[in-house]
């Protein structure tokens, strides 16, 4: 008589965990237990800390904002020139901001978990936001240089698109939702923020000085 094969063990990857790490995290705050993390996937907490050591670097692992933002294969791929330069500008902060929308609360809860931002950054060889502002900085450079657009200072300019975006995002986590389920932040969506950020920024910045 044959009998049927045993199933074999659940096989679960380090993303997976990561992954519950930071739902738990985010339902939870910070100070989640390593039992609740670890139930919520069905393995037990020896599997956590084989993986990750301790709770300390599991909690750091799962919210470590990503080396490369995604978002950068945009800015590091332009200017163009077949394509109106405001209509780039606005593709790059609808991209951005959905990325400072997952990033922001990792961050925020690993501030809260009592991580120095230098213990933080020790992590990448280039600190992602120092990335992000240098990669923009050229993409300024980039689209001066080509006579798309007039910027006397790239860093002050990366900077202020940067910070409208950051601010948006900071502004929405920090209202949250009204008692009436209605969410309390800044109105209108992320493309027509991007919008009317480029259009106010652009007066500064068309080679014409913003007169058409």
């Amino acid at each position: 008589m044959r009998h049927p094969p045993l199933a074999r063990p659940r096989q679960i990857s380090d993303e997976d965990i990561l992954k519950a790490v930071r739902k738990c995290v985010f339902h939870h705050g910070p100070s989640v237990s390593t039992v609740c993390i670890a139930e919520s996937i069905g393995v037990s907490q020896a599997t956590l800390f084989k993986r990750f050591g301790d709770k300390a670097n599991l909690i750091l692992q799962a919210l470590l904002p990503d080396e490369r933002p995604a978002f950068l294969d945009l800015v590091e791929s332009g200017p163009c020139t077949d394509v109106e330069i405001q209509a780039q500008l606005v593709e790059i902060g609808v991209a951005a901001l959905a990325h400072f929308r997952k990033v922001m609360p990792r961050i925020m809860a690993l501030r809260q978990a009592g991580n120095d931002p230098r213990t933080m950054l020790s992590h990448f060889d280039v600190p992602p936001p120092v990335r992000v502002l240098m990669a923009l900085c050229q993409w300024f450079y980039r689209a001066n240089e080509m006579g798309q657009l007039r910027c006397d200072d790239h860093e002050a300019t990366a900077l202020t698109f940067l910070g409208s975006l950051h601010v948006r995002v900071f502004f929405d986590i920090m209202m949250g939702p009204s008692a009436d389920g209605q969410w309390q932040g800044v109105r209108g969506t992320d493309q027509h923020h991007v919008e009317n950020l480029v259009n106010n920024l652009w007066r500064g910045l068309a080679p014409d000085g913003g007169t058409s």
